[in-house]
């Protein structure tokens, strides 16, 4: 028993370099630490054994299990965009959930998405609580600073709403980071632009009237709509100031998690499996 328990030693001492999860791995350590308390007690010393299974099986364990318990998630926050990541039936769907959903399985990590406005998602990975940000993000100069920027992965056009009736339509809201030179060459009168964070701040100043017409990304066109109701016609074909592309934003601390992830990206790129589903969730032209 013995002689099978000191073979037995040094495969799991092995088995803990191999292990892809870190969780995995320290369980695996607890079972080495089992198995040197057993060689102890045969060996006639059982204060030792007895020392051994209760700091190193039970106490080491479940401080590393407490510390690690927060590591094997991939933390991410977004907006809620319909077509990139939206809920449906109670469930998250949409192409940053899927593209996200199988970077985590690949990194043996469980994926936690949480929903929230456009202007909170800088503060809440600033801060540490969140490693990606998601949902159709598109960042501003400062911003591209302050992340990580993973590879585009989808093109976005600018459409323009004429919202307000009756007025001479030179106040135009635009999003933070939105290329103003773009929109500005493509308009066919000049125009004064005020900036805003979210969809519901700029739709707050359009209905208390500082602002006569929006410019906004494709893929927040109905969240706009849905907010002003009969106002606009959806079918309407509203004209094109320019285009911006989506990313994912990383937390500049996670310089390995940003490498992976851009390695992931391509290999979904290189194997069409990017196509199939930006294909899955959009048309043929696009958004």
């Amino acid at each position: 028993m013995l002689i099978f328990l000191l073979l037995l030693m040094p495969l799991t001492a092995l088995a803990v370099l191999f292990q892809n999860k870190l969780l995995n791995g320290v369980i695996v350590l607890g079972v080495f630490s089992l198995l040197s308390s057993a060689v102890y007690f045969l060996l006639g010393a059982p204060d030792v054994a007895v020392t051994e299974g209760a700091i190193g099986v039970a106490l080491v364990t479940f401080i590393y299990v407490i510390a690690l318990s927060d590591q094997g998630r991939l933390k991410v926050i977004g907006e809620e965009v319909p077509r990139f990541l939206f809920r449906e039936g109670g469930k998250l769907k949409g192409v940053d959930y899927e593209i996200l959903q199988g970077f985590a399985r690949e990194q043996g990590l469980e994926l936690e998405v949480e929903l929230a406005s456009r202007e909170q998602l800088p503060y809440r990975i600033a801060e540490g609580e969140k490693d990606f940000i998601a949902g159709a993000f598109y960042p501003t100069p400062a911003q591209e600073e302050q992340f990580s920027l993973s590879l585009g992965y989808q093109q976005g056009h600018l459409v323009e709403l004429p919202l307000r009736e009756g007025s001479d339509g030179e106040r135009i809201g635009i999003f933070e980071g939105v290329p103003v030179e773009e929109i500005e060459d493509n308009l066919e009168d000049e125009a004064n632009f005020s900036q805003y964070r979210g969809v519901a701040e700029m739709i707050s100043a359009y209905q208390r009237g500082d602002i006569d017409r929006i410019v906004i990304d494709h893929a927040r066109l109905g969240n706009v709509m849905d907010e002003i109701g009969s106002e606009v016609e959806r079918g309407e074909d509203f004209p094109h100031l320019g285009t911006i592309e989506y990313v994912f934003a990383i937390d500049k601390e996670r310089e390995e998690l940003h490498s992976d992830f851009q390695k992931y990206l391509k290999q979904l790129l290189e194997e069409g499996e990017l196509e199939r589903l930006i294909r899955k969730y959009f048309s043929q032209t696009g958004i």
